[in-house]
């Protein structure tokens, strides 16, 4: 009995090491899991390291992409990134596009990121009174255009706004319909989405100003961004942007040629800062020492001021302006009146 006893002693005993160890190699494996994970989850970095801007190509998989990472220290490894693909079940599911990380983000962060296209997107800012031109240069400087591209597009309004709605401008030129304004563009943003929303804007803007305003000499939408681009052009000063409207309304009335320096040189190439008798003597319907009335089109991108400022122009009498050459001008109500200010403020260069 005593022998019985003593077995079922040893055997219990043998039981509870067992089982402790048991418990032991337990909690060693939960640690390494735990710690496994932890590892696993860890960003590759830290957000001091700064902001690092990545492209993923289209039809790229998991092994391009995680190798670009890695490269970038993104992320720990391309094994690390696949990892974490399969986790969370985004395999195949990578979206092209470029994005903004950083070393400090966890792979689970990543992968989501990815997975989800939340790709970067950058401010630009747009000046009134920028042409086609510039603002093809500003976006370009960017990454986000080919400037061929972009002005092949602007100048084939019908292409860009089939489908929207919206009319097509006369003369098929997106010329002073893109609203000067700062814009969020995702790198990769097809070109002519761009314009559309750069379009969009302008009428956002313009629209709800013509709700129960009777516009100057019943100007359409085009004639009058024509015109307010011609003011955003010649008026330095705002105080004056009005007045110059108010002088280019009274001589369209008057069917006098509006004789606008800007006009002119919209279609010189380059531009000079100051237009001399031969180059007024272009032949091109943008000339307006030539034609009368308004250009074809607009010749830059108005901003809300010039527009209001035809929708609100002061009431004068005046038919001609000067550059005094500090960015302000004498306004005359008669062409002697204009030319005594001419003689003064040459006689004031000359004497300089």
């Amino acid at each position: 009995m005593k022998s019985l006893m003593a077995g079922m002693k040893r055997a219990r005993i043998i039981l509870e090491n067992r089982r402790t160890r048991s418990l032991y190699l337990t909690a060693i494996l939960l640690l390494l899991v735990v710690l496994g994970t932890g590892y696993l989850a860890m960003p590759a970095g830290s957000r001091r390291q700064g902001e690092v801007y990545v492209r993923v190509t289209a039809g790229a998989g998991a092994r391009t992409i995680g190798r670009d990472l890695a490269q970038k220290r993104l992320v720990r490894s391309e094994f690390h990134f696949i990892l974490w693909t399969r986790i969370l079940g985004a395999e195949g599911k990578l979206q092209a596009g470029e994005y903004k990380l950083h070393p400090g983000m966890t792979p689970f962060e990543i992968v989501s990121r990815l997975k989800d296209g939340r790709v970067a997107s950058r401010g630009i800012t747009i000046p009134e009174g920028f042409d086609l031109r510039q603002i093809s240069a500003v976006l370009a400087a960017a990454g986000l255009v080919e400037e061929d591209e972009f002005l092949a597009a602007a100048n084939d309004a019908a292409g860009v706004l089939e489908g929207t709605g919206r009319a097509v401008p006369p003369n098929n030129s997106l010329e002073g319909y893109l609203f000067p304004d700062t814009y969020r563009i995702a790198p990769g943003t097809p070109v002519r989405e761009i314009l559309r929303m750069m379009v969009n804007r302008m009428y956002e803007k313009v629209e709800p100003l013509l709700e129960d305003r009777d516009v100057p000499l019943d100007l359409d939408f085009h004639q009058l961004l024509t015109l307010a681009s011609i003011v955003e052009k010649e008026a330095q000063q705002a105080e004056e942007r009005p007045l110059i409207a108010g002088v280019f309304l009274n001589r369209l009335r008057q069917r006098m040629p509006l004789q606008a320096d800007p006009t002119v040189k919209y279609v010189l190439d380059p531009a000079p800062t100051r237009l001399s008798l031969e180059d007024v003597k272009v032949d091109s319907p943008y000339n307006t020492y030539r034609y009368p009335g308004l250009p074809p089109g607009p010749i830059a991108s108005p901003g809300i001021e010039a527009i209001m400022a035809v929708l609100e122009p002061s009431d004068t009498d005046h038919l001609y302006f000067v550059a005094r050459g500090d960015g302000t001008h004498i306004f005359s109500r008669s062409y002697r009146e204009h030319l005594d200010a001419r003689r003064r403020l040459n006689a004031v260069s000359g004497s300089r």
